[in-house]
C-alpha cells in the first residue's frame, strides 16, 4: 500500500463519524465524500486516491 494511502487512512481513522465543524487543515486534501449506502462511504482525495470505508453501527446517524 502506498504511503499516501496509509496517511489518508490514518486521517480517516482519527476523524469522528459525526463532523461538528470544518477544519480546513484536516479536510483540505479531500475532494468529496460519497455515501454509497447506509453503512459505507467513499472518500475521494484531490490526488485521485479513493478509499471506501464501512461505518460501524454506532457511528451511523442522520442529521438535517
Amino acid at each position: 500500500m502506498c504511503r499516501r494511502t496509509k496517511a489518508a487512512e490514518a486521517v480517516l481513522t482519527g476523524v469522528a463519524a459525526e463532523i461538528t465543524e470544518w477544519k480546513e487543515d484536516l479536510y483540505q486534501p479531500l475532494e468529496k465524500v460519497t455515501v454509497l449506502d447506509e453503512a459505507r462511504i467513499k472518500v475521494t482525495f484531490h490526488s485521485g486516491v479513493e478509499i471506501e470505508q464501512t461505518l460501524e453501527k454506532g457511528e451511523r446517524s442522520v442529521t438535517a
